[in-house]
């Protein structure tokens, strides 16, 4: 039989209220998916967008910054892979879990008004299967019981076919809900894909970059209250504050920009300079070496 201390008891009980009332605070995921490179043509024409997206989730997954649980980020994976992911990460969730969705890469708008973030292995002869559908997208958020859902886009946008660039781009309509919020790196067309060729800027904005310069920093914390919500990250990024207050005060990360800082160095307490005890060995090897020199003259 086992027996239990009372001061083990009493150990063991706050433990395991401190997991109880610590539990709520780790009801944060974030899923990081990009395509930095696509295999076909004309897609592959397009620059290679570079994002950090390393650097951002290790940012978000910091205990002292962001907290999120994350897998690594899913970079140039197939388009089945990544949608089987998308859903898999909405699904199941409970209404006061916080969901971080990051989208990077290149958007484009077909001919019939859809969006689509275009993937590695995305082909112009199979386009459904080998996207990610933003119809998709809306439907598993709106799907997810979690009240708190935060769309970050960092992409270039581009269309299909000829006309005008810089034409505006509705992303609140194509991803935006009730219960979520959306921060884009652009909300218009940079570029067109017409035949094979390219015309436009389709190079994407470091927002991966300046998202993890700013959480690391502490300088995405606009507002100086030691908490980076949404309304934050969207005036230092240079976006528009979200429409819902509730929504923009969604916290993604705390001001830890002095646990980030080069770690100080350990002061070690000074030894008094005592002279230093000689052994039992020592002083038996200096008394034969006295006895030689004195009797054999050494």
């Amino acid at each position: 039989m086992v027996r239990f201390e009372p001061t083990t008891l009493t150990r063991r009980r706050c433990a395991s209220h401190a997991r109880l009332r610590a539990a709520p605070s780790l009801q944060r995921y974030a899923l990081l998916v990009g395509a930095s490179r696509h295999r076909h043509r004309p897609f592959s024409r397009l620059a290679s967008p570079t994002f950090d997206l390393v650097g951002l989730h290790a940012a978000l997954t910091a205990p002292e910054l962001g907290g999120f649980a994350a897998a690594p980020p899913r970079i140039d994976q197939p388009a089945f892979d990544l949608n089987m992911e998308l859903e898999s990460f909405f699904r199941e969730r409970e209404p006061e879990a916080q969901l971080l969705l990051y989208l990077a890469g290149h958007v484009l708008v077909d001919e019939q008004g859809a969006l689509a973030l275009l993937t590695y292995g995305t082909e112009r002869g199979r386009w459904r299967s080998s996207i990610i559908d933003f119809g998709f997208v809306r439907d598993v958020m709106d799907q997810c019981s979690a009240e708190r859902q935060v769309l970050i886009l960092d992409a270039r946008i581009g269309a299909l076919g000829p006309g005008p660039l810089g034409a505006p781009v509705d992303l609140d309509a194509a991803l935006g809900g009730s219960r979520r919020v959306v921060l884009a790196a652009s909300n218009r067309v940079g570029f067109r894909l017409e035949g094979d060729a390219v015309t436009g800027d389709a190079s994407a904005a470091p927002l991966a970059q300046r998202l993890v310069q700013g959480l690391r920093s502490g300088d995405a914390d606009v507002d100086g209250d030691g908490r980076i919500s949404v309304a934050d990250l969207a005036r230092h990024i240079g976006g528009g504050a979200p429409a819902s207050a509730a929504l923009g005060a969604i916290v993604i990360a705390h001001r830890a920009s002095q646990a980030l800082g080069p770690a100080a160095p350990i002061e070690r307490p000074s030894r008094p300079n005592v002279p230093r005890r000689r052994s039992w060995a020592s002083h038996a090897a200096s008394s034969v070496a006295s006895w030689f020199a004195e009797h054999v003259g050494l």
